[in-house]
């Protein structure tokens, strides 16, 4: 479904051009019968064309295809837009300055390739300062260091497009708060974060320097938003990212699965340190036993049999039924510890699973506990078996 604006521009009386939306030109742009110049090869040239009429869709895809050629090193280069400023002119690239709105800007760089970046303004930034700011566009140090608009945009790719002797292609796709940018049919960033309204003007501008480049439009046109995919972007990625990125609630639901996890640490804190309670009372108990076994040996030694056989069966006797007592309490212990990691890592919510690592630290500390009871048990049974 194409826009409103229109499928073409009249020119001078001539058909409306193909791929074209209606529109009007500014400054040094000159209309072909396929193709919009938006500069000549002279420098400090600007140009622009800009669309008549608003854009009143709220998911629209926009494409541009263009053709840069130019000496080795060219300067400058092309700009986007969607916009409120509709063909004021000004000192970015044909446009004014503190723009309202999104600004794509395709620019030339020293090594010959270049690179699309992506901007956004609501009056309150001067870019002209940010890109003076920093380095140089053609200095030595341009190779080693950014200036500050780069570091400003939100999303940027590098390729190359000057003299390549083909017609290149760029795809703007906007839906709830999605921007898509693909150029020649590769994803060259998305972000999902960006809103857009209605009612601003698509454009695109061309400034030339001093080694001038000729900027060519071959198509500008704005159609009902539909999914672009590019060769770069992996199956699903949208699905992956995208709900991550607008679930508001995440952090609340952190903090909430965070405070139930404390919570129950703390009880379970209280829970072992009765256990330990009841581990060292075992650990008495078996030092007891350990005592009257070595006094029993000793008698043993002292005596003889017949005297001490009674005594021997006695303690035997204790002995069993002491380890049979310990063994119920650590069953019992055992089952609680199963039975409260499944609990806590069940209760987890999803933005709460990598929390589990502290849970299962918690289980290593507890099965640590254990493991020392088997060592005394160990030892008890080495002790019963002497008897």
């Amino acid at each position: 479904m194409l826009l409103s604006l229109g499928l073409g521009l009249l020119v001078q009386g001539t058909l409306a051009m193909k791929h074209f939306m209606q529109h009007d030109k500014f400054g040094a742009a000159k209309a072909y019968s396929d193709l919009v110049s938006l500069n000549p090869p002279v420098a400090s040239q600007v140009g622009a064309i800009w669309a008549h009429e608003a854009n009143s869709l709220k998911e629209w895809t926009l494409e541009v295809k263009y053709r840069v050629n130019g000496p080795e090193h060219g300067g400058k280069g092309l700009v986007i837009w969607y916009a409120a400023d509709r063909g004021q002119g000004g000192p970015i690239y044909g446009s004014v300055d503190h723009w309202n709105g999104l600004g794509l800007f395709l620019t030339a760089e020293p090594d010959g390739s270049g690179s699309l970046r992506g901007h956004l303004n609501d009056r309150s930034i001067s870019y002209a300062k940010l890109e003076s700011a920093g380095a140089s566009p053609f200095s030595v140090n341009r190779l080693f260091a950014k200036t500050d608009a780069e570091k400003s945009s939100f999303g940027s790719c590098s390729f190359k497009y000057r003299n390549v002797g083909t017609i290149n292609s760029i795809k703007v796709s906007y839906n709830a708060n999605s921007l898509k940018v693909i150029h020649d049919d590769e994803l060259c960033f998305e972000n999902f974060d960006v809103a857009l309204p209605t009612g601003y003007f698509f454009g695109v501008s061309a400034q030339a320097s001093e080694a001038p480049d000729s900027h060519e439009v071959f198509a500008f046109e704005a159609t009902q938003q539909s999914h672009i995919s590019g060769t770069r972007e992996q199956p699903n990625s949208r699905e992956r990212v995208r709900p991550a990125l607008k679930n508001q609630d995440a952090p609340a639901a952190l903090d909430s699965a965070m405070q139930k996890i404390i919570t129950k640490l703390i009880a379970d804190s209280d829970r072992m340190s009765s256990r330990i309670e009841e581990l060292s009372q075992m650990k008495s108990t078996i030092d007891r036993i350990e005592a009257s076994l070595s006094a029993l040996t000793t008698a043993q030694r002292n005596n003889p049999v017949s005297e001490s056989s009674g005594n021997s069966k006695y303690m035997h006797e204790e002995l069993k039924r002491e380890i049979r007592g310990m063994e119920d309490k650590f069953m019992q212990m055992e089952k609680h510890i199963e039975k409260q990691t499944d609990h806590i890592v069940a209760s987890l919510p999803p933005v709460a699973k990598p929390l589990k690592t502290a849970v299962y630290v918690l289980i290593f500390v507890q099965l640590m506990i254990c493991g020392a009871y088997i060592m005394y048990r160990k030892r008890a049974e080495e002790k019963s078996k002497f008897l």
